[in-house]
């Protein structure tokens, strides 16, 4: 395996927001925004080539192991998978946000990096110098309990981040008396045009399955008109994010760990963008005894969970080192989640600005 070499260039992204965006920020926000890059992530079972240009224009290929030749294409509103010898799997209309839907490539959902973006705005200090290779690396060692639920054994893992990006360069497992699995990222054509031809996907064999999630993209106030109720949106954001895309749908996914929670009606959902960062909004009309389960959590994945208030009403903020921070809450007949890689407070201050859409 050849030693993880990491490429950056590229000027930092004057992000454009929608609103006034003057939620304080714990500090630092990454020294270099990145607004594209192609990438090789070089896992313990597979090699991807990943070209990222945005949450909605993603496109891998599988370049090592048994898939080899599998593909996936984000694009807008539809994501396509397409492996040799068999039949195209398409989803159209997909949710925008989570907990409801996420790309297929997010890179600060790499087994945690959104967390700790989150421990580091807090003023924890998790990371110390380092080097992969040659390279810099802001280090960060998550110790891992002993899991009873799925039988795990303790052990820990190690982030090596980019210190001026905060992208991955490495992640190392190590459990009791498990193999040791490493992961590296390679990136290239940081902050430039990526070729067209990795967001095109053709081939597979015979007629697609399709799923169609039934998530319309539009305004924020021509969803309010659908809705039957008015969503609010924040109006004060971490300089430089806006808003990327929003939309509704008549009823939100199955969510939550081993699906606890059914789908609710009249999903609303929205998501800011800040480079490969995302703060993801939704609201939907809520049922007897929301929630009493995490909207983002997971079988047998542990949260460490606080309490808190949105505007007067009880709110939860979760965050494990596995799963993104979120702020979910309750207010009269719809239900909240925010999910962000800040910290409580943060999150709570763009909750505590939510004002109805205008305008609708």
């Amino acid at each position: 395996m050849k030693r993880a070499l990491t490429l950056f260039a590229g000027a930092a992204i004057a992000g454009v927001p929608v609103m006034a965006a003057h939620a304080a920020e714990p500090s630092p926000i990454p020294q270099r925004q990145v607004s594209s890059f192609r990438a090789i992530v070089l896992g313990p079972d597979e090699v991807t080539a990943v070209w990222w240009s945005g949450h909605d224009r993603i496109g891998t290929r599988v370049v090592g192991t048994h898939a080899v030749g599998a593909r996936t294409v984000v694009l807008g509103a539809s994501i396509r998978v397409v492996t040799p010898g068999q039949s195209p799997q398409i989803t159209r209309r997909r949710y925008v946000a989570e907990p409801d839907g996420g790309t297929t490539y997010d890179p600060l959902l790499a087994d945690g990096v959104a967390s700790l973006w989150a421990r580091h705005r807090a003023g924890d200090p998790v990371f110390t110098d380092a080097r992969v290779g040659r390279a810099r690396s802001l280090r960060a060692r998550v110790p891992i309990a002993r899991n009873q639920c799925s039988g795990d054994p303790s052990g820990v893992r190690i982030f090596d981040l980019h210190p001026r990006t905060l992208l991955p360069l490495r992640i190392t497992t190590k459990l009791r008396g498990r193999r040791q699995e490493v992961t590296l990222y390679r990136y290239a054509n940081l902050n430039r045009r990526q070729p067209a031809g990795a967001f095109r996907l053709r081939g597979g064999v015979g007629r697609p399955t399709i799923v169609d999630d039934g998530f319309r993209r539009t305004s924020p106030s021509a969803a309010a008109a659908r809705l039957g109720y008015t969503p609010s949106l924040p109006r004060d954001l971490p300089d430089g994010f806006r808003l990327a895309s929003s939309g509704w749908a008549p009823r939100g996914a199955t969510i939550g760990p081993e699906g606890t929670i059914a789908p609710r009606r009249g999903l609303f959902a929205a998501t800011y963008t800040r480079g490969v960062e995302h703060i993801d909004l939704t609201i939907r009309r809520a049922a007897p005894g929301d929630w009493t389960d995490p909207p983002l959590g997971r079988e047998c994945r542990p949260l460490d969970t606080s309490g808190t208030t949105v505007r007067g009403v009880p709110a939860t903020y979760a965050i494990s080192h596995e799963i993104p921070p979120h702020l979910y809450w309750r207010e009269g007949p719809f239900i909240y989640t925010l999910v962000g890689p800040f910290p409580e407070e943060t999150l709570r201050q763009i909750a505590e600005s939510m004002a109805p859409v205008s305008g609708s």
